[in-house]
């Protein structure tokens, strides 16, 4: 399994990440502003079970997104934190796609104003 083909991801995932986005959009907030210093950074990887069609891989994870506030020009909410994940991996003709994404719920509670 080449850590290349883990980067396709699975539809589910990506409408969580749109669902929030939206959530964010008409309150004004972006992480998509010049210089954001938002990141993501994989501190461990472990292939925890690989079969022909199927892997399950574990992740710890750091996040940090800065929330851009376009009406006040300003950072308005800092997401940080480190996490464990746990993907469920299917292999498809194009390589291993992401299954499910199976995490706990942030440490960190989202903003009232959401």
């Amino acid at each position: 399994m080449s850590p290349r083909n883990l980067c396709v991801f699975h539809r589910s995932l990506l409408s969580q990440a749109y669902a929030f986005a939206f959530m964010t959009m008409p309150q004004g907030w972006i992480i998509s502003n010049p210089m954001n210093p938002s990141t993501k950074r994989l501190l461990n990887i472990k292939v925890k079970k690989i079969e022909s069609h199927q892997a399950i891989v574990t992740t710890r994870e750091y996040w940090y997104l800065g929330w851009w506030d376009v009406n006040d020009g300003s950072y308005t909410y800092p997401y940080r934190e480190t996490n464990r994940q746990m993907y469920i991996l299917k292999k498809e003709p194009e390589g291993w796609k992401v299954f499910e994404n199976l995490r706990p719920s942030p440490r960190t509670s989202t903003p009232l104003a959401l």
